[in-house]
């Protein structure tokens, strides 16, 4: 299982942003936190699968959330 970080954030329009610091420009953003995290998912396996560098792709993710600047819960 990979575990990547996942960096959470109200955005200023009331949704989330989410964003993995270890891969540059791999964001999302939805309406609801359930939403975005299970965008950032995609988007996350999105990337690895994309990438020439040697990760394995496939198997399953885990994401370690950081709230961010703002109180989120």
């Amino acid at each position: 299982m990979s575990r990547y970080r996942v960096v959470l954030n109200r955005a200023g329009d009331g949704g989330f942003e989410a964003e993995c610091p270890e891969f540059p420009g791999c964001r999302a953003a939805g309406g609801s936190r359930d939403s975005v995290l299970e965008k950032i998912r995609e988007a996350i396996l999105f990337y690895v699968e994309s990438c020439p560098c040697d990760r394995t792709a496939g198997g399953s993710l885990d994401l370690d959330i950081h709230e961010g600047r703002d109180n989120l819960l």
